[in-house]
């Protein structure tokens, strides 16, 4: 939903100190998670670092090969707050399909950490392609991105 709670502006703020979650980890929430995510986003770093702790993700590396769950689109949100302190995410086998490809490249576009993304597997096709296409001309730090099998075909390819 569009409108905002105090109770989700209060969870946003929590993580940003020492919270440990007890349930999901976030790349399988459910969509009633999406606003606090969304206020997180604008809090930056600080909710970036703490969803990572309250995660559990020790490290810059997070492997979610086959692993996201929940309600898509609030689980890759979730992955991309974290992608602001990983150095290396592999998102492979999740059809996250155009709609996450697109995303990804949205957030890459500004995205000043992640050196190594794995997208093997995903149904992004040629739209997702191009929109990580068009992110990587901003994007100075990212080395490594595999988008093996993702039906890219010629519109993608010649993005890319």
């Amino acid at each position: 939903s569009s409108h905002l709670s105090f109770q989700e502006y209060f969870a946003a703020c929590a993580f940003c100190e020492e919270v440990t979650l007890s349930g999901a980890p976030p790349w399988t929430w459910q969509a009633s998670w999406a606003n606090t995510l969304a206020l997180g986003a604008e809090m930056g770093e600080p909710f970036a670092k703490g969803l990572k702790r309250a995660a559990g993700v020790g490290g810059d590396s997070l492997n979610l090969c086959g692993k996201l769950g929940g309600d898509r689109p609030t689980a890759l949100r979730a992955v991309i707050v974290l992608s602001a302190v990983l150095t290396t995410i592999d998102l492979s086998r999740n059809d996250i399909r155009r709609e996450g490809g697109v995303a990804i490249g949205n957030a890459l576009a500004v995205n000043e950490v992640l050196t190594d993304l794995n997208l093997w597997s995903n149904g992004i096709g040629g739209e997702g392609a191009a929109a990580i296409a068009e992110a990587l001309r901003s994007n100075a730090v990212l080395t490594n991105l595999n988008l093996t099998r993702n039906n890219i075909r010629d519109e993608g390819a010649v993005a890319i």
